[in-house]
């Protein structure tokens, strides 16, 4: 396209507000209309549409807008993908450009070399978000363990007060969850082949003193989650949160750990008739003392299919324990 296709009434070169913009789209289209004469048809007058608004849009910003009424990179994060506005946001939409540009492993690599654990995850959530808007991300291959842990739907899990809460027992709630979680496994899928897995999370975001739960489950299937959360736990409300939380501190200390277990896989830690009281509770005590400001902290359980090599390990043993030996020997 010429510089001349682009130039304002009045020797005008580049544009001061959005009125500027449209009044110049309609006045090329009009021309070009007029051009084809009267014959063209609404087919093609929509094909010319396409095309004059192609050949604006791979005109740079800064050759057809004047620098005010430029949109700041940060601020295109947010419009586009409907988050927060950060400090980080100008970084995030250099990093979404290069994703563009140079695909997603290259710009995945840049940001895990800058060591700024902050960064790296906002980074995580705006891809999440930019594959919820419609758009592909160069370098990423569908059913790949990357692209399905971007395909992922957040909500806030927001539990009633106490007080609105019915007195039950922990072995009730217990067994409530045991029935939530035999409904989920659909949303795992059933195979470690399909990818499925769901999450839930503990959570204290830095410069945020409240305890929150989240879940995170794939896309396709957040509709049977809501349902099969709300079945048991009717009084729960779920919030989508396209804005991710954040523990990270920047230029702090990171500490992550994993549990593995010590004993065999077929015991468990230990039988729920075995507590007389909630052991959560001492979990959301330790989070209660992390700092509000420059402190985070997140504890989250992954969810998914065992394979079937487990179960018929767990059943043979039960078989043998049925027939009278001992569980080291079963």
């Amino acid at each position: 396209m010429s510089q001349e296709s682009i130039d304002l009434a009045d020797g005008k070169r580049q544009f001061e507000n959005p009125q500027e913009e449209v009044e110049f789209l309609r006045r090329e289209l009009a021309k070009r209309e007029a051009e084809l004469g009267e014959n063209v048809g609404k087919k093609e007058k929509e094909d010319i549409s396409v095309e004059k608004i192609k050949e604006y849009q791979e005109k740079p910003a800064s050759e057809v807008l004047k620098e005010e009424a430029r949109m700041p990179e940060e601020d295109r994060v947010t419009h586009l993908l409907g988050l927060e506005q950060e400090e980080h946001n100008t970084k995030i939409s250099e990093l979404l450009g290069i994703m563009e540009e140079k695909g997603v492993h290259n710009a995945l690599s840049l940001v895990d070399k800058m060591n700024d654990p902050h960064l790296e995850d906002d980074l995580h959530r705006a891809l999440v978000q930019w594959l919820k808007a419609g758009y592909s991300i160069n370098g990423l291959k569908e059913k790949t363990e990357l692209w399905r842990s971007l395909k992922m739907t957040l909500f806030e899990v927001v539990l009633p007060e106490k007080e609105n809460q019915e007195n039950k027992s922990f072995k009730e709630i217990v067994s409530s969850m045991e029935q939530f979680y035999a409904g989920m496994y659909s949303v795992a899928g059933v195979s470690r082949k399909e990818g499925g897995f769901f999450t839930f999370e503990i959570a204290t975001s830095e410069n945020n003193s409240d305890i929150v739960m989240y879940a995170a489950v794939p896309d396709e299937k957040t509709s049977v989650f809501e349902k099969q959360l709300l079945s048991v736990f009717p009084d729960v409300q779920l919030i989508e949160r396209k804005n991710d939380y954040n523990i990270f501190v920047n230029n702090g200390i990171n500490v992550g750990s994993i549990a593995r277990l010590k004993k065999d896989d077929a015991l468990p830690l230990r039988g729920y008739d075995e507590f007389d009281y909630d052991p959560l509770n001492i979990v959301l005590n330790s989070f209660s003392k992390i700092a509000e400001k420059e402190e985070g902290v997140a504890l989250q359980f992954v969810f998914n299919p065992g394979s079937e090599e487990h179960s018929l390990k767990y059943r043979k043993i039960v078989e043998e324990l049925e027939r009278g030996s001992s569980f080291k020997e079963a």
